[in-house]
């Protein structure tokens, strides 16, 4: 085996270990969105506006659970990835038009 093979075979064994730790990244990157998916639909569930309307519904100051529960049962993680996507959708036609300017703050 020549040293350009031997070369080749190191190098294509580092873009395979490299393609497993882009693989492993992108899992524990998918993880962390949801895990803040559901904190950022637990803070709007617990927040002010949920908690009046769940206070209303159950006609007495609504305790987490309740608010959770009117949340969770009055379309707030249906409403919650409509808005994701929109705003998703929004940053992707942003980036790629030619019409559209966006500057971003460097410090």
């Amino acid at each position: 085996m020549g040293k350009a093979q031997r070369r080749l075979l190191e190098l294509e064994l580092q873009v395979k270990s490299s393609q497993i730790i882009i693989i492993e990244l992108l899992q524990e990157v998918r993880c962390l969105n949801e895990k803040l998916k559901e904190s950022e639909q637990d803070r709007q569930a617990l927040g002010d506006l949920n908690r009046w309307y769940a206070s209303e519904a159950v006609r007495h100051p609504a305790n987490a659970d309740e608010a959770r529960g009117h949340y969770r049962n009055h379309a707030g993680p249906a409403e919650f990835n409509r808005r994701q996507r929109f705003a998703r959708l929004l940053s992707h036609l942003c980036l790629r038009s030619p019409l559209i300017k966006v500057e971003c703050a460097t410090r």
